[in-house]
């Protein structure tokens, strides 16, 4: 990772998803790949509101092999944060 920040060549592209909001994941498509990858179920972690975005579990990148996590001002999926999460119901 530092490689390809530095300009540098690398040994592959490094993987990124939601470590920003430009490479998040739709609240409503994140269960699905969640399921695809054969993982357990889960409610996703809504951290962007206004664009539905859900802040993917360490599980998911590594099953990905992402390069990346998300460590910003208010969240992160660097480690385990429980108590800023409620449980929400989208359908009811």
């Amino acid at each position: 990772m530092l490689n390809a920040l530095s300009f540098q060549p690398t040994d592959r592209l490094p993987k990124d998803l939601g470590a920003m909001r430009a490479t998040g994941i739709s609240a409503f498509a994140y269960p699905r790949l969640v399921e695809a990858l054969g993982l357990p179920s889960r409610r996703p972690k809504i951290h962007d509101s206004n664009q539905m975005l859900a802040l993917p579990d360490l599980d998911v990148l590594d099953a990905l092999g992402c390069d990346v996590v998300t460590i910003d001002e208010w969240v992160s999926n660097a480690f385990e944060e429980a108590e800023k999460w409620q449980p929400y119901d989208f359908n009811g």
